[in-house]
């Protein structure tokens, strides 16, 4: 387990090539992909990426084609903007903040000014927006982002 693409890295090249190796950024995400009791192989792996597993607010998260789903709309995402919706809905209403959306989706702990955070939520929620999604994303200033109902959200 590493948190950081670098130290992910790092560790690759320490290991021996001919090893099957599954590198997590986190505790959570390696429970995510392995359910209690069972052992991960690569017919388990590729079918829970094949899977699309339900999400926050009527989504549907599509891993191997990274695209959304929402009733017959099905929108294709970058890889970025896809790993931040992801991290968005997976936990409706939770305020991520900037630091957490960089070391999450980039990989990395640099921040700089955000402004790379606001272009990937900018072109999302246009592709959101346009599609009429069950979710919208939504902006607390200095702080971070969440990903609510359109419905829910505050004035």
């Amino acid at each position: 387990m590493a948190p950081t693409a670098e130290e992910r890295n790092s560790l690759l090249a320490q290991l021996d090539p001919t090893s099957s190796v599954l590198v997590v950024p986190s505790v959570e995400v390696a429970q995510g992909l392995l359910e209690p009791g069972q052992q991960l192989t690569r017919s388990t792996t590729s079918r829970r990426a094949a899977a699309d597993r339900p999400a926050a607010a009527g989504v549907r998260i599509h891993e191997d084609r990274r695209a959304v789903r929402f009733g017959t709309v099905e929108v294709t995402l970058t890889p970025l903007e896809f790993s931040l919706l992801r991290r968005l809905i997976n936990e409706p209403g939770r305020v991520w903040r900037f630091d957490e959306i960089v070391r999450e989706v980039w990989g990395t702990d640099h921040l700089g000014d955000a402004s790379q955070v606001h272009a990937v939520v900018k072109r999302l929620r246009a592709k959101l927006a346009r599609e009429h999604a069950p979710v919208v994303i939504e902006a607390v200033r200095g702080v971070g982002f969440r990903a609510v109902r359109p419905e829910a959200r505050t004035a």
